[in-house]
């Protein structure tokens, strides 16, 4: 008995040992396998954008810029959004971050990340793009080659004044529509038209809840998950409060960055009681009002899925989904602006200021350099490429995403994504300031919706949350400005140093300048939020 029992061990023994002898042997003899003879610089860029369309562009846009330098060789890694956030961290803390790395201002809890681990690209910037040469741009600052300037990304800068980041892409949101559906919605209107304005789209919500009644179909106006009702209700907030954020525009920038909006707050200067605040909350009721009961507790995935099987009239997302979203439906898809309330609007009317720009004219998906890239000045070289006349059509052309790129020709079939620059840009958000801002609205969001919700209810509600999470939300904001001045000191003391050993060139000049310039601004706000904070109470 003992003797079959070892015999045993030993033949499960010998077989994994030969499973493994067998699994080495393949592995060495796979492409790419052992010591490699490939004696190009390797440059790695890493983004979350993996859904059909931007690694295509990515990838068409790797190939020519390897042919123009073949002594490089570019890798694209592809990190699911989910847990982007921990390979981030995890990569840069360790040190095995990737050169160039997609970021978003608007992750939560990475506000530090900037400051520490990215490396300002301010006076690279100011130079031409040299893969420019021969075309509109030649000789054009590399910053003002894109279409916005890069104005969100300087607005939006650990550093004020400096510039860490170059984007890819112009970004809508838009309303993604099952064109199929909505004529036999529409069927019995004579001449039936778009909605030009949220009163307009009050009567297709109607239409569409008669339509569901008479066929028996589940079907509702908008498809419903947490993440995508957050996109289109924030929207709704901006346009309807726009007159309140002009008021509130002391400095005159027409844009209220994160940190004026929580010490606007903070002081009193604006509530979720207010009026025209009650009447967007009205708003984004009626909103809430036409997706599937229990939305807040589905994934973005779902309200997809649901637009996919025809149960949806509309989905709302940016323009980045346009491409998988008209590839795989199995309808025409069209693609239409969020209609704004207008001045007539029966609800918000009376606090109407202006038309909100369609897309704000700005550019999105932001690349950052880091430092602690052992290849800066390739990685650097690949982002000019990536960010010229010719990598941003090739970009486009391959991805569905219209590049950020001035002088590029956009594609016929994209020009419904294409922002319409005819109005204000929007100017903060009262929805979500921080984390925990964001996470205080939607975590109540339950009082206002259905049957048993309303405004009252949940303004009360957020009345009692708000101070707190506006607070966090103003600290993390002043902790992520202080963490990125203290590395400019140094820079600013050498100028200074170098000064005193031979004549500063009109550069180093012009740089010292800058850097003060902007330490003096980001000291003024952070005293200014240190000064509200103080003064302000502290929740029980």
């Amino acid at each position: 008995m003992r003797k079959r029992r070892w015999k045993a061990s030993y033949l499960a023994l010998a077989l994994l040992a030969l499973a493994y002898l067998g699994a080495t042997v393949w592995v060495m003899l796979r492409d790419g396998a052992g010591p490699s003879s490939d004696r190009r610089i390797k440059v790695r860029f890493a983004h979350w954008q993996i859904e059909k369309g931007p690694p295509d562009g990515f990838e068409a846009v790797i190939k020519r810029y390897e042919e123009l330098n073949p002594h490089i060789d570019v890798e694209q890694v592809m990190v699911p959004g989910p847990v982007y956030m921990q390979w981030l961290r995890t990569n840069l803390v360790g040190g095995t971050g990737t050169d160039i790395i997609e970021y978003g201002t608007f992750l939560p809890g990475m506000q530090d990340v900037p400051a520490r681990f990215f490396a300002p690209m301010t006076a690279l910037l100011e130079e031409p793009n040299p893969y420019n040469r021969g075309t509109a741009l030649e000789g054009v600052p590399w910053r003002a080659t894109f279409v916005d300037g890069l104005f969100n990304e300087q607005m939006l800068a650990p550093e004020i004044g400096q510039l860490y980041s170059v984007t890819m892409t112009q970004l809508t949101m838009r309303l993604f529509c099952n064109e199929r559906l909505l004529k036999e919605i529409t069927a019995d209107v004579p001449d039936f038209k778009f909605p030009q304005d949220f009163d307009d789209m009050r009567r297709l919500f109607a239409l569409t809840q008669d339509y569901a009644r008479r066929t028996g179909k589940p079907v509702h106006a908008i498809a419903g998950a947490r993440l995508n009702s957050e996109w289109i209700l924030d929207c709704m907030m901006g346009y309807s409060l726009l007159g309140r954020s002009m008021a509130l525009d002391e400095e005159g920038t027409m844009i209220r960055l994160p940190r004026h909006v929580q010490m606007d707050y903070l002081r009193g200067r604006w509530n979720y009681r207010h009026e025209d605040v009650r009447a967007a909350l009205a708003v984004v009721r009626e909103l809430t009002a036409q997706m599937r009961p229990g939305f807040i507790q589905l994934g973005r995935d779902a309200a997809v899925q649901e637009f996919m099987n025809g149960e949806a009239l509309f989905v709302m997302s940016g323009t980045w989904d346009a491409t998988s979203l008209c590839r795989l439906a199995k309808f025409p898809v069209g693609l239409y602006p969020v209609p704004q309330p207008g001045a007539d609007d029966p609800v918000t009317g009376k606090y109407y200021y202006g038309r909100v720009t369609d897309g704000n004219g700005l550019t999105a998906m932001s690349l950052y350099l880091n430092n602690r890239s052992p290849q800066p000045k390739e990685a650097v070289d690949f982002l000019r490429f990536l960010t010229s006349i010719e990598g941003g059509q090739l970009f486009m052309e391959h991805s569905g995403w219209i590049s950020s790129v001035r002088e590029t020709k956009v594609p016929d079939d994209l020009i419904p994504a294409l922002g319409v620059q005819d109005g204000y840009v929007t100017a903060g958000s009262y929805m979500r300031t921080g984390a925990a801002t964001a996470q205080a609205f939607i975590n109540n969001l339950y009082q206002l919706v259905g049957p048993q919700g309303s405004v009252d209810r949940f303004a009360t509600t957020l009345e009692q949350v708000m101070p707190e999470a506006q607070r966090a939300d103003l600290q993390t904001e002043l902790r992520s400005l202080t963490g990125a001045l203290r590395p400019q000191d140094a820079e600013v003391m050498a100028l200074g140093a170098l000064r005193q050993l031979e004549p500063a060139t009109p550069t180093d000049t012009l740089r010292r300048a800058a850097l003060e310039t902007n330490q003096t601004f980001s000291e003024i706000g952070i005293y200014q939020g240190l000064n509200v904070l103080a003064e302000t109470p502290v929740t029980p």
